[in-house]
């Protein structure tokens, strides 16, 4: 997890005074499941990172965007 890709959620919350944020990665050779606190007092924001498995096996695109919205459903 590069630094850089920490510092510009940090900055998107800032920018738009949002609490929480998330970076998803493809599941490939690494797997991430954690979160994180960036910044302190009233300008901290959460992060979460995670993986998330792109495959969707024959389906169409259709199907592989309500499968990708049940599993983005599932990192809440």
């Amino acid at each position: 997890m590069a630094t850089n890709d920490k510092y510009q959620m940090f900055v998107y919350g800032t920018n738009f005074e949002v609490k929480n944020t998330m970076l998803l990665y493809p599941k490939h050779l690494e797997h991430f499941d954690y979160e994180m606190r960036l910044g302190k007092d009233e300008r901290e924001i959460g992060l979460k990172i995670k993986s998330i498995d792109l495959a969707c096996g024959n389906c169409g695109y259709g199907e592989f965007v309500e499968e990708m919205k049940n599993r983005m459903g599932e990192l809440r």
